[in-house]
C-alpha cells in the first residue's frame, strides 16, 4: 500500500524534525530566560527545555524506529 519506501521516507523527514525542533526550542528557551530573569533562572529553565523536549524526541524516535521495523505499519 503505497510508496515502498514511505515508513522509510516519513522516518527520514521525522528524524530531521527531531533535530530541529528541540534546538529551536532551547533557543527559544535561552532567549525568553535570558531576557527576563538572571542567570542561575536561565540556566535552569534551559535545563527543564532541554530535558522536555528531549524525552519528547525519545519517544518520537522509538514510535518511528517501531515503524521501520513494522510493528505499526499496518497491512
Amino acid at each position: 500500500m503505497g510508496h515502498p519506501d514511505y515508513h522509510r521516507r516519513r522516518f527520514a523527514t521525522w528524524s530531521r524534525t527531531l533535530l530541529v525542533v528541540p534546538l529551536v526550542a532551547v533557543l527559544f528557551g535561552e532567549y525568553l530566560y535570558g531576557t527576563r530573569v538572571d542567570y542561575p533562572d536561565r540556566f535552569w529553565g534551559a535545563v527543564v527545555v532541554i530535558a522536555f523536549f528531549g524525552a519528547w524526541a525519545a519517544l518520537a524516535a522509538a514510535w518511528h524506529y517501531s515503524i521501520l521495523r513494522g510493528v505499526d505499519a499496518g497491512p
